[in-house]
């Protein structure tokens, strides 16, 4: 994966997904071969490997442990020993890229799922990381905070050029990805473009969903079908 490029990784549950991503993020190390982020053996358990690659997981309690919000931003850096004033710019920068600036003082206990969400992406963020590892980061949000948060995303990555890693067996809601991977048995036996990746034949036997909007698109294409475009992001809206 490169720096700027949106990635999926596709399988059944148990296929291997999240422990290929927590192999990649240096939290699990192989018992054989090698993983490496840019020159850093994961083995070496050098913590910039931490600090280059971040971990979101699909339940933000696992990684939420500050009592207000200002106090989980600043928990890694601290860790870190980043200097007070450089920790207070990062922590106002990404607060306000989420819009979590008006939140810094409110407990992390009353905030809801979708910006307990946002919480652990910052607390994330802050560090600084040029990888973003996400382990489905949107299963628990209802699909106005799953928009919201992919928005934010995509702005992100437009911004910062970040390698984003998206773990996920759902594909409906991925459609700015650039290149998708499947995992199948413990090994990937894909690795392509998505149009390539719903053509595929392998499909239901990797137990991989073609997204909606791809299937209605196929189907409709099959009659006398007008575009219309939508205002949104260029995508198009088929109708008979």
């Amino acid at each position: 994966m490169h720096s700027g490029e949106l990635v999926g990784l596709y399988g059944r549950n148990g296929s291997g997904k999240s422990t290929l991503a927590m192999l990649c993020s240096g939290l699990l190390l192989p018992t054989s071969g090698r993983v490496n982020v840019g020159e850093l053996d994961t083995a070496s358990r050098d913590p910039e490997i931490q600090r280059r690659v971040g971990v979101l997981f699909q339940n933000p309690d696992q990684q939420i442990v500050g009592v207000t919000v200002e106090e989980d931003l600043a928990f890694g850096l601290e860790n870190l020993g980043v200097p007070r004033e450089t920790m207070k710019l990062r922590i106002c920068e990404i607060s306000r890229k989420l819009g979590l600036e008006g939140y810094l003082e409110r407990s992390t206990a009353d905030l809801s799922g979708g910006m307990r969400q946002k919480l652990a992406l910052g607390a994330v963020m802050v560090m600084e990381p040029e990888f973003l590892l996400l382990d489905e980061p949107t299963s628990q949000l209802d699909p106005w905070a799953r928009q919201e948060f992919w928005e934010i995303l995509e702005k992100m990555r437009s911004e910062l050029g970040l390698g984003i890693l998206v773990v996920s067996p759902q594909t409906d809601d991925l459609s700015p990805l650039e290149r998708a991977l499947v995992i199948h048995q413990t090994r990937i036996v894909f690795d392509g473009s998505c149009p390539d990746l719903w053509s595929r034949p392998e499909l239901s036997e990797w137990g991989i969903q073609v997204p909606e909007e791809v299937r209605l698109e196929k189907l409709l294409s099959k009659s006398n079908a007008a575009e219309y475009p939508l205002k949104k992001k260029g995508h198009y809206l088929i109708l008979n």
